[in-house]
């Protein structure tokens, strides 16, 4: 029977393996290849989230790294959370975050990991130290407001560090202090920028519907089963009269933000992947509670079971997807691996601009456009985007007026009315790219002032309101002719 220690160095191999068997088979698409996105053009904000995921996206043009070798950093910061993990409360809370079926999958770079590895850091940080200091406390104060650059997320944290330090004011205010730079830094490009985050995720996506209480508050539910995982929840039960002080000051930092993602989930849908920078210490308390009586045999058979699981589905799709996918979905993952040929295909065409009919596929192109050698700019055409996106920024219509486009995508430019902008398309049809059926277009003569005035205005009156503290909007001022 192996040692927990021991096991520790086994999981953390196979752990290790299968990560690394996912990062290379799982294609880069949708959100992933948006934010690969974002590290092609590295500033200081971008158009839905705080800009620190951009920032590490943009290590791989920098250091001329292909995309997908970005995802050894969701690698690093997870391991880098279980040994925290472990730092707090020995190898078993090691052991249950290293093979955590959700942080073995998820191998993505998205803004949620690098909220991960700041707040990870920072709640070791509180809980291993007995008395802040200054030292400490502006320390942990710079975390947060690098967690804040990644994740709004990041203020949730605020609620229990400022019970946790509800005695001691002074060292509170030092937190804060330090962490003020990042915020000003965050509003000063907003401010730059139409305010363009704040009406994202203040006004933008609070206006679309995400279902009845019964669809968000049971998916609520659902996610707390998944992060717990069946064994957890088993595991919770069994310690149910066994939880003391020391467990619970450790739980706290997931307990109070997962209580607060309850109470909006009453009215407001949430993502499973909320959770990643919170739930993880709800686990390492129980761990505290539990000791030797934790379920380990059953916990590590149900993550290593799950994790292989998630391997062959990767590694079989094209027997089921076919048949659990819709069309339109297995045609957009052929697309996102088949970027090699996409590539190719732009390297030998003629164009200023290149458009399409969705954001997914706007982010696709992007990558493909750079690992091809060119730097036009892609745009999405007409009402593609369920919200604005970054691509609105750099598309600079206004200054495209009379230009060629290519277009590349879902359905064809005349379906979508996208054909009424230009003075003339031609060979407009469906391309085999790979395995993706693809419409492919070349528009001429792009009608700027009749497109903005149809589709921009309300591009503009939906996702770009002016709020009061703005000073400056390039989209009402690039979208002008």
């Amino acid at each position: 029977m192996l040692s927990l220690k021991r096991a520790c160095f086994v999981f953390s191999f196979a752990v290790l393996l299968i990560k690394g068997a996912i990062a290379a088979k799982l294609p880069v698409f949708a959100d992933e290849a948006y934010y690969m996105v974002w590290g092609l053009r590295l500033q200081g904000g971008y158009y839905d989230l705080p800009p620190f995921v951009g920032w590490i996206t943009s290590l791989g043009p920098a250091l001329g790294l292909p995309f997908e070798a970005l995802r050894i950093f969701p690698i690093l910061f997870h391991f880098i959370l279980a040994l925290l993990g472990a730092w707090i409360a020995g190898p078993l809370a090691y052991l249950i975050l290293i093979t955590h079926p959700f942080l073995v999958g998820f191998v993505s770079l998205s803004p949620d990991w690098p909220l991960v590895f700041f707040l990870s850091i920072a709640t070791a940080l509180v809980l291993k130290t007995k008395k802040l200091g200054s030292k400490e406390a502006l320390m942990l104060g710079g975390l947060l407001g690098l967690a804040f650059l990644s994740k709004y997320f990041a203020v949730l944290f605020f609620l229990p560090l400022a019970f946790r330090l509800r005695t001691e004011l002074k060292t509170l205010g030092f937190v804060c202090l330090a962490a003020i730079p990042a915020l000003l830094q965050h509003l000063w490009w907003n401010q730059n920028h139409c305010m363009e985050n704040f009406a994202f995720n203040l006004i933008t996506r609070q206006a679309v519907s995400d279902g009845t209480f019964f669809q968000t508050f049971g998916l609520f539910l659902v996610y707390l089963v998944c992060w717990a995982t069946p064994v957890g929840v088993y595991a919770f039960w069994k310690s149910r009269k066994s939880w003391n002080t020391v467990a619970y000051r450790v739980a706290l930092f997931g307990l109070i933000p997962v209580g607060f993602f309850a109470v909006t989930a009453i009215f407001k849908g949430q993502g499973i992947h909320w959770y990643m920078a919170f739930f993880p210490w709800i686990l390492v308390g129980l761990a505290i509670a539990l000791g030797s009586r934790f379920p380990v045999k059953a916990y590590l058979a149900q993550s290593l079971s799950f994790s292989c699981l998630v391997v062959l589905i990767l590694f079989t799709q094209e027997l089921w997807a076919p048949r659990i996918l819709s069309e339109r979905q297995q045609n957009d993952l052929s697309f996102a691996t088949a970027r090699a040929e996409v590539a190719l295909g732009l390297a030998t065409e003629k164009f200023d601009a290149v458009v399409t009919d969705n954001y997914s596929y706007a982010s696709i192109l992007s990558l493909a456009l750079y690992e091809a050698g060119r730097t036009e700019p892609v745009g999405v055409i007409g009402e593609g985007n369920r919200f604005g996106r970054a691509f609105d920024e750099w598309m600079p219509w206004g200054s495209l007026a009379g230009k060629d486009f290519l277009f590349v995508g879902r359905g064809l430019p005349e379906a979508g009315g996208f054909s009424d902008y230009f003075e003339r398309v031609d060979g407009a049809d469906f391309l085999q790219v790979g395995d993706a059926r693809v419409a492919w277009a070349t528009a001429h003569g792009f009608r700027a002032r009749s497109y903005l005035d149809q589709v921009g205005t309300k591009i503009l009156r939906q996702f770009y309101p002016k709020l009061p503290l703005e000073r400056a909007c390039f989209m009402r001022q690039g979208w002008s002719l």
